[in-house]
């Protein structure tokens, strides 16, 4: 979308006839990130990792598992940079892993050997300003310093309802610089405020008739 003139370019991966399931997932875009000057990484639902050359106007796609018209398998929920040569990759069956752009290969990140009870779901990662990865995990979110190689994993709270969504954690919002951190849930619970420097979460939903109620977990 070009905002100087309101003109708009549609882009689609016409590799599979435009009636076939597999057209379908390679045009299901969940997630964008700018990959330099020429190229952007596309994540999608059902067709894995893209790249999208904005010269050639083409598409290279790349799986970690086998690629079929199953909808439940490549299934990437957000992207994020993780240096020059690797991407963080969070999905939804694959948990999170690292795109090596180099090799074009996916490594799933595996739980730490020394007895940690997180389970890393790896859904809706989200990279701050101060080149953290927050995760969601089974038991809450957990974040990564990539400058002590994936270690040591830090339980962000142990409040039960960040528990109960951090789950089915679908997105995530922060602005640089403050203390406040949105995790939008995908169990249709809405979504949670968590304050870091407080540590307070804020519930905020919908009820069915309609009302807004916010509940506040301290």
């Amino acid at each position: 979308f070009d905002p100087k003139n309101g003109e708009q370019i549609i882009y689609t991966d016409k590799t599979w006839p435009e009636k076939s399931q597999h057209y379908t997932q390679d045009n299901l875009f969940t997630s964008l990130l700018p990959g330099g000057q020429n190229n952007i990484w596309c994540g999608t639902w059902g067709s894995g990792l893209k790249n999208f050359d904005l010269l050639t106007k083409k598409f290279t796609g790349y799986f970690w598992e086998p690629y079929t018209t199953e909808s439940n398998r490549n299934i990437i929920t957000s992207i994020a940079p993780k240096s020059d040569r690797d991407l963080w990759i969070g999905s939804a069956d694959g948990g999170l892993m690292i795109f090596d752009k180099e090799e074009k290969k996916f490594l799933k990140v595996k739980q730490p050997s020394f007895g940690a009870k997180q389970e890393i779901i790896g859904r809706g990662c989200l990279l701050d300003e101060e080149n953290i990865l927050w995760v969601p995990a089974s038991d809450g979110l957990i974040k990564i310093n990539p400058q002590e190689n994936l270690f040591p994993w830090v339980s962000l709270s142990e409040n039960s309802r960040l528990k109960n969504v951090s789950a089915d954690v679908n997105c995530f919002a922060h602005l640089p610089g403050d203390t406040m951190y949105y995790i939008g849930s995908a169990n249709g619970k809405g979504f949670v405020s968590w304050n870091a420097k407080t540590k307070a979460i804020e519930s905020y939903y919908k009820t069915g008739t309609g009302k807004n109620l916010t509940s506040v977990n301290e």
